[in-house]
């Protein structure tokens, strides 16, 4: 077996510039694609699987992928939930125990009281 050395000969080298030019033009493309991708109506609000699948495959057409994103169904929502003070606003008294509440039962029998006084069935 020959051992084949990785350098480029001179004489098949790339002009001057030709790689950088090559890069730039690389970048182009490619941000001209994921625009063209995420602007098409069909993958509107599924753009993270669309995101996802251009980057996979780079080199799937425009067309192709937007179709099969809108085959799929919607991405799901991210539901808000709301801060604990929010959530407990609607309990009389909030969840805090009074200090009449805290001295005046066990450890054990605290906690019981607690869901009493708060309807909590659990």
């Amino acid at each position: 077996m020959t051992h084949r050395s990785s350098r480029v000969s001179p004489s098949i080298a790339a002009p001057a510039g030709a790689i950088e030019q090559a890069r730039a033009e690389g970048i182009t493309a490619a941000v001209a694609r994921l625009n063209a991708i995420m602007s098409d109506p069909r993958v509107k609000g599924k753009e993270s699987a669309a995101f996802k699948l251009a980057t996979l495959d780079p080199a799937m057409p425009v067309d192709d992928l937007c179709s099969i994103i809108a085959a799929l169904e919607r991405e799901p929502t991210r539901s808000r939930v709301p801060p604990m003070d929010e959530r407990m606003a609607g309990l009389e008294g909030g969840l805090d125990p009074s200090p009449a509440d805290v001295g005046a039962y066990a450890e054990r029998d605290f906690v019981a009281h607690m869901k009493k006084k708060h309807g909590i069935t659990i």
